[in-house]
């Protein structure tokens, strides 16, 4: 149950009001714990997140259940089923089944206290941890073997070492202490805060003394006052509110903001006032001298399911359930409550639930793990390369060697031995020995510090965000702005499938009663009683008032009269719902009501506005007004028999009443229209005219309707359905959550349908021309929402998801399953053609693997994996089997690619359990469509889109799933980026995102513009880190075959170890400032965004392209300066010395990388751009200009490289250390051919890297390109200064260039790819 909770999310539909349509499933993360000693306030630290899970399950399955279970068998495949595993598991597990906790009392056996910690690290693995998670990275572990093999040359001598050990350690061990330190200063906050926490003051009676919060144990008594947060999960023995009940909120839990009513245990004692006039010292002496015992489930994670009961000395066992329960992290809103501990510490439900985020490893993160092993490939071959050179040459010159040791040169020369007494014989070098030299001198082909300056340009980019002013979205009279919570922002530019919810991302979640039905008659309501709507929703008349309604409601005719229906409509506004009402304050006479969802709460004011008014609200009593607004009321009271709540089987609630004027009782029923209609009465339909036509009319305008029926029910009746269904169920000590549907399933039979009602959800500004933009830039919106088709398919047409001309295919469970298969293979033959089919089946090759783990995790009970030929012939034989053997035929014009598929939960449900070969042919045919709508779908569902998406698409997609509530949470913690939308339905979507913006158009700031900008900038940052690098190695080979493959080096030690430093500010400044195009250019032409989602910059074409480069500017730049200096006398300092040789090399590599980054960044910040209001920066400012950055890291170089060739380092070392470098800088930098060598090859590479530059653009441009050029061309015109200077001769034609692109102009896919 613990492996599979993870994938359990609510199954219900996620728009319905409670009672209605759906309630909502718990998930997400809490936000960050500050935790004041006074009130209690617990809350999950960050990092924590909520596993989702179905919020009707039962906690811990019972071994009667698993007998049960397995009796049944197995579903599929001959493995044993999950219930043959559990109750194998049971039958063996030692200890008791359930909890025992004494009151007052406790049991060692029981948690020994109540801490909760957070932290991811102790004291004692910190250390090996932390270093464990930081040489996952490739190169990090890279440099650790390189440091490895310069350390065992050193020690053994076996092969050379071209610098010195020191240099690469001591950098290494900087870089990755940086992230160490990070890690462990972001646990040591994480351990203050628990600390914090476990140290809140609390007051435990049965002890009676306050102590500690760490200190509570089960069986302890413990008090809570309002504004308080329980600080442990507690049975409820005394409440401050009417008949011993109190409120809470759990938005920390489940993110549901509305207030719930928690019910004292029901022991019938004294101090437990029914009449709510117990004071607290009464009910904390009462509860201080109760003697009990408590018998619950055994801890488990499921917040919303508790199975107990207590039982007083002396008296019979009380049934307990999640209404007796209030759970740690719930906050208390009554003036107070008494409770007994059943569960403390990590036994509790919260702890249960938390765990730390999932890890997400961007795209971009994966593509430069695969790109260092491409340079690494290059880096061997080159050593490979360079050590066969170097046995060749002692091979070829065996014989002239002997000044080297070679002792074969040594025998040939028998005068060495006695003039050089010292020297040292040496056999000839090794191949592999070779290898090992060449790899170390080339270990600079790989970047130290990219994963470090990767990691900062993304915490910048992330900033950006957070400073966005355009995403900013007042809430409530405050401002909401933008926030990125993960460094994954690059994948935000390669995004190609959004998964969407829809109420509350696409609408603005603000639910309005606009109709309702009464016997064919449509009654609007505006904003006033008496106010007559027009027709807004195509109708063809206007609807009448609810003032009328309200008149025929007064009429009350018999029994199923036209009066009588609409007497019952307005009445089940005000009674049938489980909505809290908050008394008006004293400066306030207005009633509030506190709904578990928006529609519910529309529905209440509804009735409201009609005239039907609920007033009050207690356990067993509803107070309701009946009078126009602002006129005279009567009141009228009713007494709660009996209540079913809403669940997602039934999608329905219902309600008993005893109206106490005229004792009579009656049955209130509400609910989806599929589920309402099903177990209607049909005569009372017929009655109801064109009932069914009126709603659906309504659904298609994108109206959310509900079906309402009433009964009156006899004594006899009402009693013997009590008797025999509702109290046993209701006072079950197992199975009760089963036993109350199966009550509400017979009560809920032959119902008298008596009207219908819609509710208008309006779609939040600018979504339609988001939508539109998106799908302008190729990137596919899919929707999965819980409403009704035809609702669906209208909001879906209103914010241009389907658009005018788009064709739309159906895949409905309204049909027979062998119908649906059917139609599901005809589309399949129709849209995947047979070179589709193809390129399909060569993208399967690793899908076994997958499908085999994805079976495990028992996401639809598939026990058995499929080899790919088994698969694609299972495919084939159900092609066959549905359509004949003509199947793959292309029988009509495939047109997936311009139009819509909808389908809704039933048909998916149907299709994943009809076997693996439908499921890939189902999602084979999804990827082909432009845009996908599932309606009625579960939060679980939701996620196995994604999933199921990021398995069958090959290449794997980038995925974006965006939503508001807490069911949303499944689906956004499964895509590569989740995107949270601060709405009304709690802050669980935003605590399990990485990215929180306010408002569903922000999305298109957030992909095109921050997305695309991390990505270029970061795809050049990478690819000029491994750029500048393979320069200097390619020098380094070069210089190789000029001394025989020595494994010498010609840089000094300071200049490698130091060389990533002397560019980092400019490469960082180009992954913060880069930009290529304007925002408003990028949004008008929104294709430009198919850079980062056909991945054009960090592609292996990419990588090759800019290696391929290096070795020409290598080639360049060492042979033009050898050259140029070849023919120096040979003097110490003279130019063709070795020193003054390799200073000069230094210099020309250093000046031309600075400039290739100046020339590479696509924006150049002039000095002042930063500074000012406008800049942003204040007065240091200046310092985002690149011109300043340039000159400042050439200022370093050259002072670093003075330094290093100073007697005053020589300080630090031996004199022989530092005698062949002393003095060599000074006397490079004073020479002049120094410069004007460092010109010629410099000016030389300029040439050639810019005729480089512009036969791509002649001849490899791509669209993009294109597009950004045009950009240039457009802010050139538009503002002629910032025109270059050598543009000017053809200005004449740049206002019509300029005008060419029109905002909306699409660029083919081919020419983009």
């Amino acid at each position: 149950r613990n492996k599979t909770s993870a994938c359990r999310g609510g199954e219900a539909a996620r728009h319905a009001p409670r009672g209605t349509s759906g309630r909502r499933a718990p998930a997400g993360r809490a936000s960050t714990a500050k935790i004041a000693a006074t009130p209690i306030k617990l809350e999950m630290a960050e990092g924590a997140e909520m596993v989702p899970m179905t919020p009707r399950e039962e906690p811990g399955t019972t071994v009667a259940k698993a007998e049960a279970m397995a009796k049944a068998g197995p579903k599929t495949g001959k493995k044993k089923s999950l219930s043959q595993k559990l109750l194998r598991q049971m039958s063996s597990r030692q200890g008791p089944e359930t909890r025992k906790v004494r009151v007052g009392g406790y049991d060692p056996t029981h948690s020994k206290d109540n801490v909760v910690t957070t932290s991811k690290f102790t004291w004692w693995n910190f250390l090996p941890l932390a270093l464990m998670a930081e040489f996952r990275r490739m190169a990090n572990l890279y440099f650790l073997c390189v440091a490895i093999l310069m350390l065992l040359a050193e020690e053994t001598g076996w092969y050379n070492t071209p610098y010195p050990s020191v240099w690469t350690v001591g950098v290494l061990a900087f870089l990755i202490s940086i992230s160490v330190l990070n890690a462990g200063l972001t646990d040591l906050k994480r351990h203050r805060a628990d600390a914090k926490m476990n140290a809140t003051p609390v007051t435990v009676v049965s002890r009676d003394h306050a102590t500690k919060l760490r200190h509570i144990r089960p069986g302890d008594v413990v008090v809570v006052h309002r504004g308080e947060t329980a600080p442990v999960d507690f049975v409820v023995l005394a409440g401050a509110g009417e008949a011993a009940t109190c409120y809470i909120d759990t938005a920390a839990i489940d993110g549901e903001t509305s207030l719930k009513l928690r019910r004292a245990a029901p022991l019938t004692q004294p101090w437990q006032d029914p009449k709510g006039e117990t004071d607290d010292a009464q009910a904390i002496e009462g509860s201080t001298q109760f003697k009990g015992e408590v018998e619950c489930d055994l801890p488990n994670e499921h917040v919303n399911a508790f199975t107990g009961s207590i039982t007083p000395d002396g008296e019979s066992v009380k049934a307990l359930g999640k209404e007796h329960v209030i759970l740690r992290g719930s906050e208390v809103h009554s003036l107070w409550v008494v409770g007994v501990c059943v569960y403390a510490g990590f036994e509790t439900k919260l702890a249960k639930n938390m765990r730390e985020a999932p890890i997400k490893f961007s795209q971009l993160d994966r593509i430069a793990n695969s790109a260092v092993i491409v340079i690494l490939c290059f880096q061997f071959a080159l050593s490979f390369a360079s050590a066969a050179g170097m046995s060749g040459f002692e091979r070829a010159n065996d014989k002239d060697l002997w000044y080297t040791g070679l002792k074969s040169s040594i025998d040939a020369h028998s005068s060495v031995s006695a003039k050089w007494a010292d020297l040292e014989p040496r056999d000839r070098q090794d191949l592999g020995f070779g290898f090992l030299t060449f790899v170390i001198m080339y270990c600079f082909f790989v970047p130290m510090s990219l994963y470090v300056t990767f990691d900062l340009a993304k915490i910048s980019q992330m900033k950006y965000i957070d400073w966005d002013a355009e995403m900013v979205h007042p809430v409530d009279g405050v401002d909401v702005h933008a926030k990125a919570r993960s460094l994954s922002v690059t994948d935000l530019g390669q995004v190609k499938y959004i998964f969407s919810d829809k109420t509350g991302t696409l609408t603005r979640n603000e639910m309005k009663l606009r109709r309702v039905v009464v016997r064919g008659k449509c009654y609007g309501l505006g904003e006033k009683h008496d106010e007559v709507c027009a027709a807004d929703y195509g109708e063809k008349d206007d609807p009448l008032s609810c003032k009328a309604l309200y008149d025929l409601a007064q009429e009350k005719g018999k029994t199923d009269s036209e009066a009588w229906c609409a007497l019952k409509m307005v009445e089940s506004f005000m009674l049938c719902n489980t909505v809290i009402v908050e008394q008006p304050e004293e400066d306030d006479d207005k009633v509030h009501y506190q709904a578990e969802s928006p529609d519910e709460g529309a529905l209440v004011e509804g009735g409201k506005m009609c005239g039907y008014t609920l007033s009050a609200r207690t356990q067993k009593e509803l107070v309701g007004s009946v009078g126009p607004p602002h006129s005279p009321a009567v009141t009228t009271k009713y007494e709660i028999l009996a209540t079913n709540e809403f669940d997602n089987d039934r999608k329905r609630m219902s309600i008993v009443l005893r109206d106490l004027q005229t004792k009579k009782i009656v049955f209130f029923c509400k609910g989806a229209d599929s589920s309402m209609l099903e177990r209607a009465d049909p005569a009372s339909i017929e009655r109801s005219g064109d009932f069914t036509k009126t709603i659906d009319a309504y659904a298609v305008t994108g109206l959310r309707t509900l079906v309402y029926s009433a009964n009156e029910w006899s004594e006899k009746q009402w009693s013997e359905w009590n008797s025999k269904h509702y109290e046993p169920a209701s006072t079950s000590l197992q199975g009760r959550e089963e036993k109350l549907r199966a009550a509400a399933d017979v009560a809920e039979r032959n119902l008298d349908v008596i009207g219908a009602t819609a509710i208008e959800d309006r779609l939040q500004e600018g979504v339609p021309e988001t939508i539109a933009t998106l799908a302008a830039a190729e990137i596919r919106l899919w929707v999965l929402t819980g409403d009704k088709r035809e609702t669906a398919i209208e909001i879906a047409r209103s914010c241009r998801l389907i658009v005018e001309d788009m064709p739309v295919d159906v895949l409905a469970s309204d049909v027979a399953e062998q119908t649906l298969v059917a139609d599901l293979c005809q589309l399949y033959a129709r849209e995947v053609t047979r070179d589709q089919y193809t390129k399909a089946q060569k993208g399967l090759a690793p899908f076994s693997l997958k499908l085999k783990r994805y079976a495990k995790q028992c996401v639809y009970g598939k026990d058995k994996a499929l080899t790919p030929e088994e698969l694609e012939e299972a495919i084939e034989n159900e092609l066959v089997k549905r359509l004949g053997p003509d199947a793959r035929v292309n029988l009509d014009p495939p047109r997936a690619g311009r139009s819509a598929l909808v389908l809704d939960g039933g048909a998916v449900r149907v299709l994943f359990a009809a076997g693996p070969a439908l499921e890939v042919i189902l999602f084979r045919l999804l990827a082909q469509y432009k845009a996908v709508l599932a309606c009625r779908v579960t939060p679980k569902q939701k996620a196995q889109f994604v999933k199921l998406v990021q398995t069958h698409i090959k290449p794997k997609p980038v995925t974006l799933a965006i939503g508001d509530g807490a069911n949303d949470v499944n689906m956004i913690m499964q895509a590569q980026v989740g995107v949270g939308i601060c709405g009304l339905e709690g802050r669980q979507a935003v605590n399990a995102a990485d990215f929180a913006i306010g408002q569903f158009r922000f999305l298109l700031r957030l992909l095109l513009v921050h997305g695309r900008w991390a990505y270029r900038r970061s795809a050049t940052l990478i690819l000029f880190s491994f750029y500048k690098n393979a320069v200097m190695a390619y020098c380094l080979f070069f210089y190789s075959t000029s001394t025989g493959f020595s494994g010498t080096s010609v840089y000094q030690s300071h200049f490698t170890s130091a060389y990533n430093i002397y560019l980092a500010a400019q490469i960082f400044w180009l992954g913060m400032f880069d930009r290529d195009a304007d925002e408003g250019w990028i949004l008008s032409h929104p294709r430009c965004y198919d850079s980062g989602r056909l991945n054009l910059d960090l592609s292996l074409k990419a990588v090759l392209a800019w290696q391929v480069n290096a070795v020409l500017h290598g080639i360049v730049i060492y042979y033009v300066g050898y050259g140029a200096m070849r023919h120096g006398r040979g003097g110490v300092y003279d130019s063709g010395s070795l020193g003054i040789f390799g200073t000069t090399l230094m210099i020309v590599i250093a000046v031309s990388m600075n400039f290739k980054a100046f020339v590479s960044s696509r924006t150049i910040n002039n000095v002042t751009g930063g500074c000012g209001e406008e800049g942003g920066l204040g007065p240091l400012g200046f310092m985002a200009s690149h011109k300043v950055v340039l000159f400042l890291n050439l200022a370093f170089f050259f002072g670093m490289s003075w330094y290093a060739s100073t007697p005053a380092c020589a300080e630090d070392t031996t004199a022989a250390d530092m005698m062949e470098y002393w003095g060599v800088t000074h006397h490079t930098f004073a020479a002049g051919h120094t410069w004007l060598v460092a010109l010629l090859v410099f000016g030389t590479w300029l040439f050639v890297d810019w005729v480089a530059l512009a036969c791509k653009w002649n001849f490899n441009a791509t669209a993009v390109d294109a597009l950004v050029e045009r950009s240039h061309i457009a802010r050139w015109t538009l503002d002629p200064s910032t025109k270059p200077f050598f543009f000017s001769k053809v200005a004449h034609v740049l206002p019509a260039e300029a005008q060419r692109v029109a905002p909306t102009e699409k660029v083919g896919r081919e020419s983009a790819e």
